[in-house]
């Protein structure tokens, strides 16, 4: 297990990014600061030829409050940035981390 000083500097530092350069994005009715990668487009062999994929990582510092609601992170559960709604994929959440971490993908898309 990490110290707890370091996470919770970590974390502080997650939080000040977030402020500073991140973007938002809404999980299950509430807005949260988040870190963002540029979504991905990836072909995908599907009957009748390629479809585009769209897929981005989405990382929430991991608060009292998002830690109390991790259960909206889960896979399956959806969220919209940029006017688009993502399906979480993945969840990504290591002891001490300053951050949850979800892979997602298009919500049309399966």
């Amino acid at each position: 297990m990490m110290d707890a000083n370091l996470s919770a500097e970590m974390l502080a530092d997650a939080q000040a990014i977030c402020a500073e350069a991140g973007q938002s994005a809404v999980i299950n009715g509430v807005t949260y600061a988040v870190m963002t990668t540029e979504p991905t487009v990836t072909p995908q062999l599907v009957e009748g030829g390629l479809m585009e994929q769209v897929s981005i990582i989405v990382k929430v510092p991991a608060t009292t409050a998002a830690t109390a609601a991790k259960a909206d992170f889960q896979p399956g559960k959806k969220l919209t940035y940029d006017g688009r709604t993502y399906r979480v994929i993945a969840l990504t959440s290591k002891p001490g981390s300053a951050w949850y971490q979800m892979q997602c993908q298009d919500a049309d898309q399966r």
